[in-house]
């Protein structure tokens, strides 16, 4: 499923703009968030504990998720 959000993205603003680049940076720390949650939680069955971290990511501010895209 990661691989089908994340594969071939299609954007529309081009790349050069300001909305461009804050849709690509915002696609890739999903994409790297994602996988991430695969690795450390899908793979060893840890379901339970993704969905807990997934219900505290979509509670906290920008500032938190910034931080859990890229810790």
């Amino acid at each position: 499923m990661r691989r089908a959000l994340f594969d071939r993205a299609a954007f529309v603003d081009g790349a050069e703009t300001a909305r461009g680049r804050r849709y690509r940076d915002a696609h890739r720390l999903a994409a790297r968030y994602a996988a991430s949650l695969e690795r450390r939680h899908l793979r060893g069955g840890r379901i339970a504990r993704m969905l807990e971290e997934l219900r505290d990511f979509y509670r906290s501010g920008a500032t938190t998720r910034y931080e859990m895209a890229t810790g």
